[in-house]
């Protein structure tokens, strides 16, 4: 969400006051006609102070076209903020002003993405406050983007075809939202650059469609997976090598224009083995980290025996069954770091990924921790036989509205209070269970904490709710559901609304053969 742009073409000026909301990102431009040297090579920087807390962030400007340097910022406390610009070039040093950051009107929206031990989160609130989100990825190789050869290409989402095509995005993310996922991928690979200069400066044009395929998606909730790179065969990664100047230069201007905004993490691509060392991996992504003035997560993905160590266990894994147990030991395997499965499970891929499996892994993944993932279509020339779509893609939707607001990032398994499975938090307030092929599910609520609330849904149906709060206890105890299917149950603390005092729980001891009597279960 673009709240503001101001216009400057005199040295060492106040911008005066600005005006933004919180998570939403705040655009200045300068004027610098007289600078003769490659544009995207002249450095300058803004920092921004947080006047009550004292919180700082740096970002660097970017090169935006006609002599004209731009820098942006994101709020991630209301208040007021000042800030200044420094730079060896006189037309962009010793710049100032203030921000004052106003909650933002938008309820939905949400901030930066970040990690939290083992759990993906994202800013819920000004003081440092998450909220756990499962990341669901959305492709479409096949209908969402076709140019003269797209129909015969595997494994690319060409950014080349977004500028000029806002209602073409919106479509994709209102497909993606339909298939379950709240992010979106795009591989943007050499497009970033323009190929047609031996310094392969970055792209503007198609860093635009980026930046504006970001922001849209922000403001629907959702995000943007960056999987920048590609496999050397094809040409898919960097022309002149990872961490050359060329690409030091595209992932300062990456920094700079894209790093302001929310709603975007970068995994690096794919097939890396044939063109990035580990060391330099790594050392790519500690360049990009130290030039972006908010965080987001890094991944590369590990592939054979090529295995960076990075802020994500993003991981090559062709999982083809026990998506529970499975994903529990890739946490092991990874060190307990926020996973992402970077194969990419697009239908029928792999003679795996039928609707059932598709169903029941966005399950597994969720339940053993939260684990990333990418789905959706190749085209038809990559997989024979491949049909026009999910047939059930109602049931995918099902999985993303149950999880709002109930994958807490402090919840861990806890399969001892269910015979299916269950994730809890540690202080006994938030439970979900889920069991697949079954219409019973044994519920541990011994040590439940509070005035419960529960629901249920059949998770191969349209998103539904059951209220079975009435016909649960704080109890050891056995659900029976009206018929039997794969099932997922929430029971957590009533919430009250804000000021009020909650209703104390006084805990009764009735002998459960007189509880049973009067409440069968």
């Amino acid at each position: 969400m673009v709240l503001a742009i101001f216009h400057l073409d005199t040295f060492a000026t106040n911008f005066g006051n600005s005006n933004g909301f919180l998570w939403g990102y705040i655009e200045w431009d300068i004027s610098n006609s007289s600078w003769s040297g490659n544009p995207f090579d002249l450095v300058a920087s803004a920092t921004f102070t947080h006047s009550a807390s004292g919180e700082v962030r740096t970002t660097e400007m970017f090169y935006d076209d006609n002599d004209t340097w731009k820098f942006r910022f994101t709020g991630t406390r209301t208040g007021q903020w000042s800030f200044s610009t420094s730079s060896s070039d006189p037309e962009l040093n010793g710049h100032s002003g203030t921000v004052s950051v106003s909650s933002n009107p938008n309820s939905d929206i949400r901030g930066f993405l970040d990690i939290n031990g083992s759990k993906f989160v994202r800013g819920s609130g000004e003081n440092g406050e998450t909220e756990g989100i499962i990341p669901n990825i959305w492709m479409n190789y096949r209908t969402v983007f076709v140019g003269t050869s797209g129909d015969d290409q595997c494994g690319w989402t060409p950014v080349q075809y977004l500028p000029g095509n806002s209602s073409r995005w919106g479509s994709f993310l209102d497909q993606a939202w339909e298939h379950g996922c709240n992010g979106v991928q795009l591989l943007p690979q050499r497009d970033m650059m323009d190929m047609s200069t031996s310094e392969h400066n970055p792209n503007i044009t198609n860093f635009r469609a980026i930046e504006q395929a970001i922001t849209t998606a922000h403001n629907r909730a959702m995000f943007v997976q960056l999987f920048f790179w590609g496999d050397a065969a094809r040409s898919w990664n960097p022309p002149d090598g990872i961490n050359s100047t060329s690409d030091q230069r595209l992932f300062r201007y990456v920094a700079a224009r894209l790093g302001p905004l929310p709603g975007w993490y970068v995994s690096l691509g794919f097939d890396l083995y044939e063109w990035a060392g580990e060391t330099a991996t790594e050392a790519w992504g500690a360049h990009l980290i130290s030039k972006l003035g908010w965080y987001h997560p890094i991944g590369a993905r590990k592939e054979g025996s090529f295995s960076a160590n990075m802020d994500l266990y993003s991981t090559d894994y062709r999982i083809s069954s026990n998506w529970y147990s499975g994903t529990l030991n890739e946490y092991t395997t990874g060190g307990n770091k926020p996973i992402e499965y970077s194969r990419r499970f697009a239908y029928l891929r792999d003679g795996v990924w039928s609707m059932t499996n598709t169903r029941q892994a966005f399950w597994g993944f969720a339940m053993a921790g939260g684990a990333a993932s990418i789905w959706g279509h190749y085209p038809d020339a990559c997989i024979a036989g491949n049909p026009a779509s999910y047939p059930n893609p109602e049931q995918l939707k099902t999985h993303l509205l149950f999880w709002k607001n109930r994958f807490l990032s402090d919840m861990a398994p806890d399969n001892t209070k269910t015979d299916g499975y269950c994730l809890r938090t540690p202080d006994h307030k938030n439970y979900v269970f889920y069991k697949e092929g079954s219409s019973s599910v044994q519920i541990d609520l011994s040590s439940f904490s509070g005035t419960l609330q529960a629901i249920a849904i059949d998770c191969k149906s349209a998103y539904s709710e059951i209220n079975i709060t009435a016909q649960l206890s704080q109890y050891n105890q056995t659900w029976s559901a009206p018929h039997s299917s794969d099932w997922a149950i929430s029971v957590t603390v009533i919430d009250r609304s804000p000021g009020t005092s909650p209703i104390p729980f006084i805990p009764i001891q009735i002998p459960q053969h007189i509880y049973d009597q009067y409440f069968p279960r």
